[in-house]
């Protein structure tokens, strides 16, 4: 697929999902290649400029910082090395992310009943997910980048739910949908402890420093 494919493909993903998707899941000599390679030129479009955009940030707000006295060239300098490092290590994580997703949500769907290869299961994943991430690089617009990516976000969920049902041929738009809210829900209630266990023991700190001060 050359790359004029692949930004039609996303281009379609996002704008006609139903006749797109359908389509992708009809093609049966595709694997984890094919969904690497498109995961692999969207990540590398979001890395870097996401990157540029970092260093250009870090320069101004370092001009400034040390216009004002509160920052210094060392520490600017740092900074930027710093956000040009982010790049190669960010499009790292997102190429490991994709295969710990896919373990996950594949375990799921077979569990409500899927059927799907992996490679298949791979590629179609990418397909709306390199869709999406491409799309982010909107969220950098100034005042509107929240809103976009907020909109993004949802919309991510409704193309995840019809990939789904197209992919594991569910014919269950419910299935479907629980293959990514179930994973989401977990994380959901593991941040909610974590926060809970974090506050107790923020407030057993604090009961313990009055108890201390006042002897």
């Amino acid at each position: 697929m050359d790359f004029g494919a692949m930004f039609g493909l996303w281009q379609t993903v996002l704008t006609k999902p139903n006749e797109t998707i359908a389509a992708e899941a009809k093609k049966t000599n595709v694997g984890f290649g094919d969904g690497l390679m498109l995961l692999g030129v969207a990540a590398a479009i979001v890395s870097v400029i996401g990157g540029i955009v970092n260093i250009i940030m870090q320069s101004i707000g370092g001009a400034l910082g040390i216009g004002l006295g509160t920052s210094s060239v060392g520490r600017v300098g740092v900074d930027i090395v710093a956000s040009v490092i982010a790049i190669p290590v960010n499009f790292i994580i997102i190429i490991i992310a994709s295969f710990v997703a896919l373990a996950i949500y594949h375990v799921i769907a077979s569990v409500l009943g899927g059927k799907s290869d992996l490679g298949r299961a791979y590629y179609m994943i990418q397909v709306v997910e390199s869709a999406l991430l491409a799309a982010s690089i909107l969220t950098y617009i100034p005042c509107a980048g929240m809103f976009i990516g907020l909109a993004l976000g949802l919309y991510g969920l409704y193309l995840l739910t019809m990939m789904f049902n197209a992919t594991y041929a569910f014919n269950s738009t419910f299935k479907a949908a629980l293959v990514w809210a179930i994973p989401m829900a977990i994380v959901i209630v593991l941040a909610v402890i974590a926060i809970a266990i974090l506050g107790v023991g923020m407030l057993g700190l604090g009961a313990l420093g009055a108890g201390l001060s006042s002897y």
